[in-house]
């Protein structure tokens, strides 16, 4: 006779347990939400304090969300600041309607292309919001490179892509872009005259690329072009920077057709792959 409980099946009560997550599993799903909600082109960013006072929970609560939803690029802090903006994760929520195709997989051989052509480090930058967010990159095989990371983002008005970016969009959305904005130096050299930033992008759309030196950092310099879909919308742009004394004029200069060539190219097989 078997003993009481040998090999029968292990009895549980999993309605108690069960019932308990999922009330704390869509309490959770409701803060991210809420907390996600909280930010907007007037709202930007926030601390974890003024955060966890707009939603109504512990600050204690409050920082480890925010660590979560930071680990999954949904929230980016501004540095080491207590500051959050909305992360670049969302790009692959928001942009999907308007953009059935994967930038960073259309654009990957033509930024390898172009990394082999100049030797200088290429990056794929979109606009979300009010910044300018590097997607991809891939480096010059230099020791002395420029460098980046995914999730790098800077203000629109900063650096050649991100100023190519806002040639891209009409003149009334870079009006309240401007507007809205404070324009400080981000780096070593960038703009906070609107003027300027007015008279660059219409220098971007004349030429269909733009070249800059000694802006966010002393001794570095960039190209970019846009690149565009068929109705001319401009989805994100190609950047290649490396060191001033390395990526002089004249390299800058081969380095344009370069990438017009690229941005034509990536719209063939953007069309080509619909």
């Amino acid at each position: 006779m078997m003993a009481p409980g040998l090999d029968q099946p292990e009895m549980r009560e999993p309605q108690t347990r069960d019932l308990g997550d999922d009330r704390y599993n869509v309490e959770a799903v409701e803060r991210f939400v809420r907390i996600c909600a909280l930010f907007s082109t007037e709202r930007p960013a926030l601390s974890s304090r003024e955060i966890a006072e707009l939603i109504g929970i512990p600050l204690r609560t409050t920082i480890k969300l925010l660590a979560t939803l930071t680990e999954r690029d949904l929230l980016a802090r501004d540095g080491q600041a207590d500051c959050y903006r909305l992360g670049f994760g969302w790009l692959r929520f928001g942009a999907a309607p308007r953009m059935p195709i994967d930038i960073r997989r259309a654009a990957a051989p033509i930024m390898r292309a172009l990394r082999d052509q100049t030797n200088e480090t290429v990056i794929l930058a979109v606009r979300i919001g009010d910044m300018r967010v590097n997607v991809d990159y891939v480096e010059s095989r230099h020791t002395l490179r420029r460098v980046t990371h995914r999730g790098s983002e800077t203000p629109l008005h900063v650096g050649a892509g991100g100023r190519t970016l806002l040639a891209g969009l009409p003149d009334d959305e870079v009006a309240a872009y401007l507007a809205r904005t404070k324009l400080v130096n981000i780096g070593y050299n960038t703009p906070t005259d609107p003027e300027r930033i007015w008279a660059d992008i219409h220098i971007t759309r004349a030429q269909g690329y733009f070249i800059l030196t000694n802006e966010i950092s002393e001794g570095g310099a960039s190209v970019s072009v846009p690149l565009k879909d068929y109705s001319g919308e401009t989805l994100g742009t190609l950047t290649v920077g490396g060191p001033l004394f390395r990526f002089d004029d004249k390299a800058r200069q081969e380095a344009v057709p370069l990438l017009m060539n690229a941005a034509s190219k990536f719209l063939y097989d953007v069309e080509h792959d619909r």
